[in-house]
């Protein structure tokens, strides 16, 4: 799991591979949370904009991992970037495989 944390900083600029659904969803869920930890700690000592040095810390690692969760998915990569639909298409399994 902390293998999921750690692989989309050090594969920030790699565009062209593919991340399981796994790893997608474990860094996805982990920055939420921890963007709603640091705004109310942030607005409890006083520093208010702290979750938005997380946004900009993880905008290109995020970006990265979705446009490789694209390419397991077998979807164009550029979806990704719609709001909400970019997410949907994250959770749909890899090409070739079946839901459970």
């Amino acid at each position: 799991m902390i293998k999921d944390l750690i692989n989309p900083y050090l594969n920030i600029f790699d565009y062209r591979s593919k991340s399981s659904i796994k790893e997608f969803w474990t860094f996805y869920i982990a920055s939420f949370l921890l963007t709603i930890v640091l705004s109310i700690v942030g607005k409890r000592i006083g520093v208010e904009n702290l979750h938005y040095y997380l946004a900009a810390l993880n905008f290109f690692p995020m970006l990265a991992l979705g446009f490789r969760r694209m390419n397991d998915v077998g979807i164009n990569k550029w979806l990704f970037l719609l709001p909400f639909a970019g997410v949907y298409l994250a959770a749909l399994p890899a090409k070739g495989e079946q839901l459970k």
